[in-house]
């Protein structure tokens, strides 16, 4: 595998690890804030959870029912809702709702967050600077292409889920989203390279050059991701399924591809090969980080009315696949650069002097 010199990349690649790190406090710092109205929806704004004993539930939401605006604001009028911002802990909102066929208003108190959101919000932000951290270290320790991609991962992947401040500004909000936006997208398809090049390239993709696949999806989800934060159309029902639908397949076509390409390489190899390249780390990592986001990401497709139990949980699950990728990377990369040294050294022992000169 080759090997990349950290020298060049290193000073800048710590001052933006240093960066999010601090992008992340400020998030921690500011979950206190976070208000909890205490529903879910279908992200086309039918009610398909309510907790119990929640705001929602004391306002008389039920499960089914249609919002049809918030605070006043319909709900396909995406520039108001932008400009008016998140709600306040102990803020009253008017919600009217679509309940068999009749219009119904009931008035939510937001709350502060109970003790299993804002744990979702803290392990969300261990999550991401596990990311951000492991990805770093691992091209640190072991620098080569498939390290360097996991440290790559990691800066796309950690400001998205250490959430980051909130600020009251609409174009700075505006512009922090496509940004996460677009980190994101090249996120996935970071993932999904890496596992096409580690433990071992597959040599049919680079020699067909289909490598643009990997990333020519990232690049159009992200085109149309820019295009609506910016534009900020209606929110119809039309525009909110198309893009619900069209980012359930990009997760399920990416975590699909990586778990392919991880299954495709692990069955070729030997018993020997899967542990001393780390194979059974990357599965041990798949399995648990990326086999319940492709689960939930079908459900979501073919259901989304259905709430799957513990999904609000998913993020510290994924918590295992960086630290297992990382140590399998730099574990892979030491053998390989091991053997390989072994092989030169016997290879021009075991040359005649003429051959050695050719």
């Amino acid at each position: 595998m080759d090997t990349i010199p950290p020298a060049r990349y290193k000073t800048p690649l710590l001052a933006v690890s240093v960066a999010i790190l601090i992008w992340a406090m400020l998030g921690a710092l500011d979950v206190k804030n976070q208000a909890f109205s205490g529903f879910v929806t279908d992200g086309n704004n039918t009610v398909t959870g309510v907790t119990q004993g929640g705001p929602a539930d004391l306002a008389g939401f039920q499960v089914g029912d249609y919002i049809r605006s918030n605070g006043g604001i319909p709900v396909e009028d995406s520039r108001a809702t932008v400009a008016r911002g998140r709600a306040e802990v102990n803020e009253v909102r008017a919600f009217e709702v679509e309940r068999a066929g009749q219009s119904v208003t009931l008035e939510l108190r937001f709350a502060a967050l109970p003790f299993d959101s804002a744990l979702t919000y803290y392990g969300g932000i261990v999550v991401g600077i596990l990311f951000l951290v492991f990805g770093v270290w691992a091209f640190l320790v072991a620098p080569s292409g498939a390290t360097g991609l996991l440290a790559v991962l990691g800066v796309a992947f950690s400001p998205a889920l250490t959430v980051g401040p909130y600020f009251a500004s609409v174009s700075v909000r505006t512009a922090v989203g496509i940004v996460i936006f677009l980190l994101i997208t090249v996120g996935f398809a970071f993932l999904t390279h890496f596992l096409l090049v580690f433990p071992e390239k597959k040599r049919s993709l680079e020699r067909r050059g289909l490598t643009w696949v990997v990333y020519g999806p990232a690049v159009v989800v992200g085109i149309l991701s820019l295009w609506l934060l910016v534009a900020q159309p209606a929110a119809t029902s039309g525009l909110n399924v198309f893009f619900r639908t069209l980012f359930g397949l990009f997760v399920v076509a990416y975590f699909g591809t990586a778990l392919i390409a991880l299954i495709h390489s692990y069955v070729r190899a030997s018993a020997l090969d899967r542990a001393s390249s780390g194979l059974n780390l990357l599965l041990l990592g798949a399995v648990i980080g990326l086999g319940p986001s492709v689960v939930i990401s079908v459900v979501g497709l073919v259901a989304p009315q259905i709430v799957v139990p513990g999904s609000q949980f998913l993020p510290l699950g994924i918590g295992l696949l960086p630290v297992l990728f990382a140590i399998a990377a730099v574990k892979g990369s030491q053998t390989d650069n091991s053997l390989g040294d072994s092989g030169v050294r016997e290879g021009v022992r075991a040359q005649p002097p003429n051959k050695r000169m050719v």
